[in-house]
């Protein structure tokens, strides 16, 4: 599985890049908004962790941009943050998970050692 981490805490992204790379992923990290964008374009991925509060533009904008990019709208996007209900205008299609940092990390290594 190819996943892209994007976050601006460098201590959840690297949490996140050891344990999924321990299950066998292959896991690129991103820290900022337009590169993830550009990652996700340029890759083949199966998944994206997208924190809600990546800088500089904010996760929500990332979503929304890459739910209507013809490139990444079928890929699965996972959403870090610190409440669920803090994203009801994400898109017309709503991230697979929603993940509370840091507690619920936990779940996306259960999910993704699953499949």
């Amino acid at each position: 599985m190819r996943i892209l981490v994007a976050t601006g805490e460098r201590h959840i992204a690297r949490l996140i890049q050891v344990n999924l790379e321990r299950q066998g992923c292959d896991v690129l990290i991103s820290f900022e908004g337009t590169e993830c964008m550009m990652t996700a374009i340029k890759e083949n991925l199966d998944l994206i962790v997208l924190d809600k509060r990546l800088p500089p533009i904010g996760g929500l904008t990332v979503f929304n941009a890459l739910q209507e990019n013809e490139l990444t709208k079928h890929t699965d996007l996972m959403v870090l943050g610190e409440r669920e209900d803090d994203w009801p205008e994400a898109g017309p299609r709503g991230p697979k998970m929603y993940l509370r940092k840091p507690n619920d990390i936990f779940k996306l290594f259960a999910m993704v050692e699953a499949q």
